[in-house]
């Protein structure tokens, strides 16, 4: 099951933007998944390009042989482990020669999905077709019995040049945009992924004031994407669903201690107690005193 919800819709609509302006097809994806031609097991389960379906392509023909298809898979599984490992985009020249470049996408400090641009020619000249012939040759002897030389050349001719510079701004570009999709929940890790750790901060630090800006600062997202997702998962705001917390808090203490008013108060974070008195009214229709002698009377427990 994947743990990350991609917007497929939106960003299809950014990377056609950057496809049209640049020719360069753009992915997103989830680790550990890789490419492979020849395994479907490990073909992207969660991935979102544009275009949505390689073209014919050098690089798609040339993997029809299964040890080219190998090295390619290895090449690119080295450069995921990389970006996972350093957390920094990575800009490398592929076995066959062509530029590729992966930017890590984070949340929580981790990274969840990469996007990716690659199989570029640096230059006109670079790489040489028919040195990747003979390597393709050297690899698998008998490729070019199945396969058109022309049609393959064709397709290396089709491919997009880019220098290393407009490789390097576009990437540039790329990782200045990917945490304003993780922030507007273009990219978002799976709600139960992300309310576990924001269920469980709020209860761990419920002793304390807690604010907005300090649970996003530990979860490493904005606090407009946490407040959309607090408001779908519990279907109340932020500030609500602590308040509910530290209420129903309150009111086991309440009725299982012999704390005073102002102790639980302050034991909630509450600086005010007159503040907490009126917030404890406001959410159970009594005041604090008289819920404490009702339940202490009748012994029934606190809900």
């Amino acid at each position: 099951m994947s743990n990350i919800t991609f917007n497929e819709k939106a960003l299809t609509k950014i990377f056609h933007d950057i496809y049209m302006v640049t020719g360069v097809r753009v992915s997103v994806f989830e680790p550990p998944i890789r490419y492979s031609l020849n395994d479907a097991s490990f073909h992207f389960f969660n991935c979102v390009s544009y275009p949505p379906t390689m073209p014919p392509c050098f690089c798609r023909s040339v993997r029809k042989c299964k040890k080219v298809d190998e090295l390619c898979f290895n090449c690119d599984n080295d450069a995921i482990r990389i970006v996972e490992n350093t957390k920094k985009t990575y800009i490398y020249t592929c076995h066959f020669g062509f530029k590729e470049a992966l930017i890590p996408i984070l949340i929580n400090g981790n990274v969840v999905a990469i996007c990716f641009i690659g199989q570029l020619k640096n230059s006109i000249g670079f790489p040489d077709f028919t040195k990747l012939c003979d390597k393709i040759i050297h690899i698998d002897p008998d490729f070019f019995e199945d396969n058109n030389r022309e049609e393959l050349f064709a397709e290396f001719n089709s491919m997009r040049i880019m220098s290393d510079d407009s490789i390097v701004s576009l990437c540039n570009l790329l990782e200045r945009f990917m945490p304003i999709c993780v922030d507007n929940g273009l990219i978002s890790a799976s709600k139960s992924s992300l309310m576990v750790e924001f269920a469980y901060y709020v209860q761990k630090n419920l002793d304390k004031h807690i604010k907005l800006s300090d649970i996003t600062d530990a979860l490493s997202i904005s606090q407009a994407h946490l407040c959309r997702l607090v408001k779908n998962e519990f279907g109340m705001s932020f500030t609500e669903y602590v308040n509910d917390l530290k209420i129903k808090k309150a009111k086991s203490l309440l009725a299982e201690s012999d704390y005073s008013i102002t102790e639980i108060a302050q034991g909630l974070g509450f600086d005010d107690t007159n503040y907490f008195s009126r917030l404890f009214k406001k959410m159970t229709g009594e005041n604090a005193r008289t819920y404490r002698k009702k339940v202490q009377k009748s012994g029934i427990n606190a809900k």
